[in-house]
């Protein structure tokens, strides 16, 4: 949201059309550092950020629409490749996608 108020103020105009694409939240997986995947992790995400991003009337393009099980794990201890979807591999619903504007 910072670059966009940038980008609002060096412009001088606040009707842009500004994407954000493939962001989320794997809900299964390694952690890296700090951030550990989980139904409920995914869920705050969705949120505090992808749904404050369409507040603010930011277009989001949400990665993945379905966890991917075919995927192979990838290198080294990321194993989260196959759990970024917001329905699972069965098309069932993880969490809530209702935003609390």
């Amino acid at each position: 949201m910072q670059a966009l108020q940038t980008i609002q103020t060096d412009k001088g105009e606040t009707d842009i059309t500004f994407w954000v694409g493939e962001t989320g939240w794997p809900t299964d997986g390694s952690a890296f550092e700090a951030s550990v995947p989980s139904v409920e992790n995914a869920a705050h995400f969705w949120q505090d950020a992808i749904c404050a991003m369409r507040g603010w009337g930011v277009n989001v393009i949400v990665f993945e629409a379905f966890d991917e099980s075919w995927k192979p794990d990838t290198s080294g201890t990321s194993d989260v490749e196959k759990y970024w979807g917001v329905w699972d591999s069965d098309y069932q619903l993880k969490y809530d996608l209702t935003c609390n504007f």
